[in-house]
């Protein structure tokens, strides 16, 4: 199953809330994380996308 197919589905089990966009800026954990992605083996991760 596909990352989208998977959200998909998530989300029509959960009555399909509303999703916001929220700029990085505006979340600091989320932009710091994203940070940190960017300097990360992404290699390592692999396994858990499958």
């Amino acid at each position: 199953m596909s990352t989208l197919s998977a959200n998909g589905y998530l989300m029509k089990k959960l009555g399909n809330p509303k999703i916001r966009h929220c700029f990085r800026e505006g979340n600091q954990f989320a932009h710091a994380l994203a940070q940190q992605g960017t300097k990360e083996d992404v290699t390592k991760f692999d396994s858990l996308a499958t």
